[in-house]
């Protein structure tokens, strides 16, 4: 009896599968849902490749910046005060005046510390120059909860201002404070050039969290284009030397 002839590639769509390739149904044309299908056929008809803004699909499917931005004052709901911050801020428009007035405003009133967070997270995305003072008051206040501060502390990592170092160095200089929170205050200090900072910096090379110590190497590497490795005597004589390099 003769043998069955071998089988050739076994067909998906309208490509074969070669020997030896995985049928991952990568040419499976099974789309998500009606409105895709639709949006997509005239693409499909003519074999091109058309990437479509994202924003472009958000809007046909109802979402809007004005529709996230009354989400933002939803009196009845802190999660979609928050939803509404992290969507509105996906607008490149929506990250300078009057909406990052906004942002601020929710960040030192928003009763909900979560609608907080989003909202110095919306205040650090936007890079808004005006926003450090409330960073700075929401990372000073030992009342609000850790992962608020914490957020206060990345914004000051990407927005620098002098009246940061006091709060910054209080945090950096508790050892039982947060660790996160320590960390994203000691790399916030690389920018400030003094020997107060050096210092602070120094003396926290030999903390007992190495994760502490670490960024406070990098951050002295930051600030003086020098590394000394851990070498806390190091970094000390060369902070205090003739070179007098944070001065």
């Amino acid at each position: 009896m003769d043998a069955p002839p071998p089988e050739g590639p076994r067909q998906t769509g309208s490509q074969p599968i070669a020997i030896g390739q995985i049928d991952d149904d990568r040419h499976a044309e099974r789309p998500d849902n009606v409105f895709v299908t639709l949006l997509l056929l005239p693409v499909k008809a003519i074999g091109a490749v058309i990437e479509i803004p994202v924003q472009q699909i958000k809007t046909l499917q109802g979402e809007t910046a004005g529709k996230a931005a009354r989400m933002t004052v939803d009196s009845e709901s802190a999660d979609t005060r928050r939803e509404g911050v992290y969507r509105l801020v996906d607008y490149s428009f929506a990250r300078r005046a009057p909406y990052t007035t906004h942002y601020e405003q929710m960040a030192r009133g928003d009763p909900d510390p979560t609608v907080r967070v989003a909202a110095l997270r919306a205040c650090n995305r936007a890079r808004d120059p005006q926003a450090t003072s409330t960073f700075i008051a929401v990372l000073s206040d030992a009342k609000e909860p850790d992962t608020v501060r914490l957020e206060a502390a990345k914004g000051l990592c990407n927005l620098p201002d002098p009246a940061a170092i006091a709060p910054l160095l209080g945090v950096v200089n508790t050892p039982e404070a947060n660790r996160d929170l320590r960390i994203a205050s000691v790399d916030a200090l690389k920018y400030y050039r003094s020997l107060e900072v050096g210092r602070a910096l120094g003396n926290v090379l030999v903390d007992r969290d190495f994760a502490v110590a670490w960024q406070a190497r990098r951050s002295l590497v930051y600030l003086t284009h020098k590394d000394f490795n851990m070498d806390q005597g190091a970094w000390l004589g060369y902070i205090a030397g003739p070179e007098k390099p944070l001065e």
